[in-house]
């Protein structure tokens, strides 16, 4: 589905001097796959995220969808920042069948598809409410099926529960689950979270400190359908955690403890 063949990125400082953001990384991703984006501050995620949207092109290497080349080519997948990106003068409604109403689909059609999606994460009720009214969960809510209801086959997701609190995150993490486990969507989903990529996650890829490369890739063999919090309490899901969290302390604090094998 997704290739980033040997995706490198780097830019000019303030100063004039060169910065590396990310090194030579290679990625494949399979249609249906939910992979994360995991590593220190800094490393090239969002970065990464970016060049495979189409938002930023890469200083050099290639990135592919089905064969086909998209550098640079933005909209052929949906993209969700950390930022709220929602229109404040629009209402839940009218945001929600944005990107419907950019590919001109007649209003009726956008309302039944954009109606079911509203109900199906609880916004019953608030479609005549504008975005200042609503909750930072809500917010989150309503910019997830913003992205569905155009149905793209890919969402690229960058930290989107990052500024939420913890009970509001695990609500959502289980929204997301759903909708991915319904939708069948392939996602590529940046996070500082283990514990929220091992939850969501087939594959979790951590990339070293910048430049970015990827360091290892870890499959989450964890049984689907999923359910939040039990899954979490599983011997195999710490043991995961255990091995990711020493991988990722080895770069941030080296020689403090081994790091496990990549087997």
């Amino acid at each position: 589905m997704i290739q980033a063949l040997a995706v490198a990125k780097s830019y000019a400082a303030l100063d004039g001097t060169m910065v590396q953001a990310l090194g030579e990384v290679s990625l494949q991703v399979e249609s249906g796959q939910f992979v994360s984006l995991v590593g220190p501050s800094g490393c090239g995620k969002t970065t990464l995220l970016k060049i495979i949207a189409g938002l930023q092109k890469p200083s050099q290497g290639r990135v592919l969808r089905d064969q086909h080349l998209v550098n640079g080519s933005f909209g052929w997948a949906g993209y969700l920042s950390q930022a709220d990106t929602l229109l404040p003068w629009r209402t839940v409604l009218a945001n929600a069948e944005i990107g419907l109403e950019i590919r001109q689909t007649p209003p009726a059609a956008r309302r039944a598809r954009v109606a079911g999606l509203i109900q199906r994460v609880g916004l019953s009720g608030f479609e005549q409410k504008y975005p200042s009214e609503l909750s930072g969960g809500m917010k989150k809510r309503l910019g997830l099926i913003r992205l569905l209801s155009y149905d793209p086959e890919v969402l690229l997701l960058d930290e989107p529960f990052g500024a939420l609190d913890a009970q509001t995150r695990e609500f959502l993490q289980q929204d997301l689950l759903t909708l991915w486990q319904d939708f069948h969507k392939t996602v590529i989903f940046v996070t500082h979270d283990l514990v929220e990529a091992i939850t969501l996650s087939d594959c979790i890829v951590l990339m070293s400190p910048r430049p970015g490369r990827i360091k290892t890739e870890y499959r989450v063999d964890l049984p689907r359908p999923r359910s939040l919090p039990d899954i979490q309490f599983s011997p195999a899901f710490q043991e995961l955690h255990r091995q990711i969290r020493l991988d990722l302390q080895d770069d941030l604090c080296p020689g403090l403890a081994p790091a496990p094998s990549c087997a």
